[in-house]
């Protein structure tokens, strides 16, 4: 029998008809729904999420909210750990907890979670939360009023209330804090009014283009970043209180290691400023960068000495001479010279693949301070990025360009294909990227006992993310603009802004302020003596 037919209409009409009289009009129970309390609630079917009015909200509901948390975690006790439901559950019942408990009038999201995905936070303007919904039939947007009013990150949630109450939380940090089952909030002494209203300003500045070449799509990297920036803390803690970069927040240990250090200094950068007091920017003795003594268990750190330490160490492997004779030993001097170039360009060019460090770094130079990288996982400059390196990088390419044209004719022939492949590559740059060559078998090969050289007690493959921010630090330190450090990074091109744009919009002020200060360091650290 059908569902839909008529004898099963008539079989259930008999059904209610047969139930006793003072049955007959009472609907049979029905579970209980996972939604929040009438009161909280008011469903969009248009976008399948819900929305919260904070003013309703009371002590029912945040009882209602924790019971929900409760079934949640005690239900995934074998299972693989928190899911996304579970994070926007943590993170409204925080929500609703500091609006009910501080009664806080006035409030404003400052940076929100992600690409609008399911199970996370949102705030709109008239003091209204978006939850979306944790399991939606199909994937929905957002209002394009509400979307608007985003500044969209990734896989992240930071909100931060006009009061005296901040709330900070990763994707894994909120995990850790979700299995210990409590969630915190980080108080910060002094109103911090002042501080939104300048991330405001930055917003605005931004925004509408007071100068068009900075006006970039992607504002993740650049608000918060540098409302705290100017304030003088750290960039390395900016940039893992904010959360923007995605090496060090995969890092489930890491965070909870540094989180109250960071926490910390901002609060006593934020004070600092309210109440007028200077901020020193090198707080950290002989700038040194500290990501903390427990950081998954090595107390990775990167300093002007260890990066010294690494260079020598390459330095020494070109020195060797080896006991299979002279062919051998030029062969072994080509190899190491050939980490050489790809580890100073890895650094003046920010490379950010860990997985392989041969896979993204320069393919050809094109003019005397710019380099060509092959982002080749970058969809939004599929065809590479131009950099500009610096003279000393430059002159470096240059001297490795010579050296191929004195490999000896004896060499072998994936040698001789190399050099060739090499020179050619240069003048026709359609060819395949330089180290796409190596990988392929069609250059020499660097040995896997070579690319494990340990960098300190950090391993090579994982030495770009800690580069990066030494390199961010170290160009904030000596006054290089925000701005031109995140777009030399490689971190705000994208959408319309295309490869071309770059190139045309911010390459001369790269070389202009940038490129000095590579130099500098590059010279301070003796990457440029052989």
């Amino acid at each position: 029998m059908k569902i839909g037919d008529k004898a099963s209409r008539n079989a259930r009409w008999r059904m209610k008809v047969d139930r006793p009289p003072e049955l007959q009009n009472v609907e049979p129970k029905q579970e209980r729904s996972e939604l929040p309390p009438a009161q909280m609630r008011h469903i969009d079917k248009r976008n399948n999420s819900y929305a919260f009015n904070p003013e309703t909200v009371g002590a029912d509901d945040l009882s209602y909210i924790q019971q929900c948390l409760d079934r949640q975690w005690r239900s995934r006790e074998t299972t693989n750990g928190i899911d996304d439901e579970d994070i926007a559950a943590a993170i409204t019942l925080v929500i609703y907890k500091s609006i009910y408990e501080k009664r806080l009038d006035e409030f404003r999201l400052v940076r929100v979670p992600g690409e609008p995905t399911n199970g996370l936070a949102y705030c709109t303007s008239d003091n209204t939360f978006l939850i979306r919904n944790p399991k939606p039939e199909r994937k929905t947007s957002l209002p394009c009023e509400i979307e608007n009013q985003l500044i969209k990150t990734k896989n992240h949630c930071q909100i931060v209330f006009a009061s005296r109450w901040a709330v900070y939380f990763n994707g894994w940090a909120l995990r850790k804090l979700t299995e210990a089952k409590s969630c915190e909030i980080y108080p910060f002494s002094g109103d911090i009014k002042e501080l939104l209203e300048a991330m405001t300003q930055v917003i605005q500045h931004f925004g509408h283009g007071v100068d068009r070449r900075y006006t970039l799509p992607k504002f993740r990297n650049i608000i918060p970043d540098f409302a705290l920036g100017r304030l003088g803390l750290d960039p390395l803690n900016v940039a893992l209180l904010t959360g923007t970069d995605s090496y060090f927040s995969d890092k489930a240990g890491f965070y909870f290691c540094i989180h109250q250090q960071v926490i910390q200094d901002t609060h006593v950068a934020i004070v600092n400023h309210l109440e007028g007091i200077s901020v020193e920017t090198d707080r950290v003795a002989d700038n040194k960068i500290v990501c903390g003594d427990a950081w998954v268990g090595h107390g990775r750190c990167v300093t002007p000495d260890n990066l010294r330490s690494y260079v020598d160490r390459i330095k020494r492997g070109l020195s060797k001479k080896t006991g299979r004779g002279y062919l051998a030993s030029i062969i072994a001097h080509h190899n190491w010279l050939t980490l050489y170039v790809s580890e100073i360009f890895r650094f003046v060019t920010s490379a950010r693949d860990v997985e392989n460090p041969y896979c993204d770094i320069l393919v050809s130079a094109s003019g005397d301070l710019c380099a060509t990288i092959n982002d080749k996982n970058k969809e939004d400059y599929p065809y590479g990025r131009s950099i500009p390196v610096g003279s000393v990088a430059s002159s470096l390419w240059h001297y490795y360009l010579e050296h191929l044209k004195t490999l000896p004719v004896r060499l072998r022939a994936w040698e001789r294909k190399f050099g060739n492949a090499v020179l050619e590559h240069i003048q026709t740059p359609s060819n395949p990227p330089f180290f796409y060559l190596m990988q392929n078998k069609i250059l020499p090969s660097i040995s896997q006992s070579k690319r494990n050289i340990v960098f300190g007690d950090v391993h090579i493959t994982e030495m770009p993310g800690l580069i990066r921010h030494y390199l961010r630090s170290m160009l904030s330190r000596h006054g290089v603009h925000w701005a031109l450090i995140e777009a030399y990074m490689g971190h705000c091109i994208s959408g319309r802004y295309t490869h071309s744009d770059f190139a045309e919009g911010m390459q001369a002020d790269i070389i202009n302020c940038v490129c000095p200060v590579i130099d500098t360091l590059l010279e301070d650290l003796g990457w440029c003596d052989l």
